[in-house]
């Protein structure tokens, strides 16, 4: 009965240590204390790479050696996220020459400083004589493009 308690006490301390490590948030550069376990990440997104079934999530544009992937999914939506600075939380493993957490529910990365974009300014309308003036300029450089290719 006492191994049983012995072993229970330890499962119930790796729990723990477990769920501390998810909860602790570690600054991108030091990914590399997080290999093999769940962590969470924190760096403000300054590279989006999205292509195929992945969107890429870098913390610097020089230097890719850790990164966020994100996996598209069925019914999973990802916001922008560069330019922002966000806490990703997952496994970091090693791949190759890089560390990533591979990220499957949008929920287990959080914005941190979400601000809206400002509203495009509009520039100011030409009027209607700069139009027509523009119009006549791109004829007159279409006829001498025409000139130019029958030479």
């Amino acid at each position: 009965m006492l191994a049983v308690s012995r072993v229970a006490l330890m499962l119930v301390c790796a729990a723990a240590t477990v769920a501390r490590g998810a909860d602790e948030i570690i600054d991108w550069r030091e990914a590399a204390q997080c290999i093999g376990r769940v962590c969470a990440l924190r760096g403000t997104v300054a590279l989006v790479e999205d292509e195929g079934p992945t969107i890429r999530l870098y913390f610097d544009r020089e230097r890719r050696d850790v990164r966020i992937l994100l996996m598209r999914g069925w019914l999973v939506t990802w916001p922008a996220y560069e330019g922002t600075t966000i806490v990703a939380r997952g496994k970091v493993q090693r791949f190759r020459d890089h560390l990533e957490m591979l990220v499957t529910d949008p929920d287990d990365v959080t914005q941190l400083d979400v601000t809206p974009s400002p509203p495009p300014t509009p520039g100011p309308s030409p009027t209607p004589g700069e139009l027509e003036r523009l119009r006549q300029r791109v004829q007159e450089l279409e006829q001498r493009l025409r000139q130019w290719e029958g030479k």
